[in-house]
């Protein structure tokens, strides 16, 4: 039986997350597993605490107990979730797409789940079928951030300001040399410098009225740091502006034109209250603001939400493929057993046709028990496909065949 239990800041709070967090930290950094289980997954981010189980049982409540034994509970408290069989394995698929993260599509979770997976392998800590069900989770959530517009879009801040900044230069690639100026170097500025960064900005100055602490994180990034005397410059001079600061007084003059004829500027105001009027918007200065960027953010996450069903249509693919997989691993194991049944079956009358009949060759006869075993084990895997393509009620047929009991307890 697949499980899974756990808690997350949004069924529970961060206070109650934070409990157990390195409860799952110290089980998934363990060598061993506990013999309840046939394979386990410990899953430990900022919002999620959860483990996923192969169980050997197939009772219910049995397994909840089982589940709950690992946080330290012997009862299901408040806050805390146990799903099983389908239920468990629909919970890890919409995890995996980003369904159940408090950005719809947000793509660092799957991230989080293949370190945790990992982590689980390498302890060998998994089971076949828990390997299975992660892979496909896996399969599905990339395919549904590139089927669907599940994380299509920003929804931070400061990415929404940075995607702004992408679209202006490559509507005006003349401006993508002329730099980008950050003004304040507090949190938002920070992180909109980062992203800059990491995204392939360059030539990025920024100006702060603690000149250390401009200087820090331009050491931090590879940044320009501009002073107070250099700002009205450097505002004519760069193509893209962030700001990100709180003024009683407008630092500058935010409607002042370009050094260059006819150049255009970006100017995004991240401020609260808003740094830049409405005025300073003319034909070459684009102003954007938070209002803006509000309005950007329910737009994508609108869209993100008309995609949840064409992910809940991925999804049920996944689970659709993985029962047809459980439902074929019956079938070897149907002949895994009867090939044992078989060679039970044959040692014992190969050696009572001997005793009776001293004169035949017993390795000869053996062989012919082989070739007869090996015949009807390929019959009878004919019979299940041919049921499985045919018949409704293959899997329960192939099922009773496979629990028959071993010859010698029959005799």
């Amino acid at each position: 039986m697949i499980a899974v239990a756990g808690i997350s800041y949004y069924s529970a709070g961060f206070d109650m997350l934070a409990k157990y967090a390195g409860l799952a930290e110290e089980a998934a950094s363990g060598n061993s597993i506990s013999g309840a289980f046939t394979g386990i997954v410990w899953v430990s981010t900022c919002n999620r605490v959860e483990i996923y189980a192969d169980i050997p049982v197939h009772c219910r409540k049995r397994a909840e107990r089982l589940m709950l034994q690992q946080f330290g509970l012997t009862e299901k408290t408040e806050g805390f979730y146990i799903y099983t069989e389908d239920e468990a394995i629909l919970h890890l698929l919409k995890v995996a797409a980003g369904l159940d993260s408090a950005v719809t599509g947000e793509d660092q979770v799957l991230g989080q789940l293949k370190l945790a997976y990992k982590n689980a392998v390498t302890a060998n800590l998994t089971s076949p079928w828990l390997n299975r069900i992660f892979h496909k989770a896996f399969e599905t959530g990339k395919s549904i951030r590139n089927l669907t517009d599940i994380n299509k879009g920003h929804q931070s801040i400061a990415s929404i300001a940075v995607a702004l900044a992408g679209s202006f230069v490559t509507e005006y690639p003349a401006e993508s040399s002329n730099g980008v100026l950050i003004l304040g170097a507090g949190e938002t500025g920070a992180l909109v410098a980062e992203i800059l960064v990491n995204k392939g900005f360059s030539n990025i100055s920024i100006w702060n009225r603690s000149t250390i602490k401009a200087r820090k994180l331009a050491v931090k990034l590879g940044l320009n740091v501009v002073t107070t005397d250099q700002l009205e410059h450097s505002y004519r001079t760069s193509s893209v502006v962030m700001v990100a600061i709180r003024n009683k007084e407008p630092l500058l003059n935010y409607g002042a034109e370009r050094t260059a004829p006819s150049a255009k500027r970006l100017v995004v105001d991240l401020s609260m209250p808003f740094q830049v009027a409405d005025t300073a918007e003319n034909a070459n200065n684009y102003v954007y603001n938070l209002s803006h960027i509000a309005a950007i953010r329910k737009e994508t996450l609108e869209k993100r939400k008309e995609a949840i069903d064409d992910a809940m249509q991925l999804i049920w693919s996944a689970m659709s493929e993985l029962a047809t997989w459980k439902e074929d691993q019956w079938i070897g194991k149907t002949l895994q057993q009867w090939k044992l049944l078989m060679q039970q079956l044959k040692e014992r009358q190969v050696r009572d046709y001997a005793e009776k009949h001293p004169e035949v060759d017993s390795a000869t006869l053996s062989r012919f028990g082989e070739e007869l075993s090996a015949n009807i084990l390929r019959q009878l895997a004919w019979s299940i496909r041919q049921q499985q393509k045919d018949g409704a009620d293959w899997n329960k047929w192939s099922k009773l065949l496979a629990n028959v009991e071993p010859y010698e307890q029959l005799n």
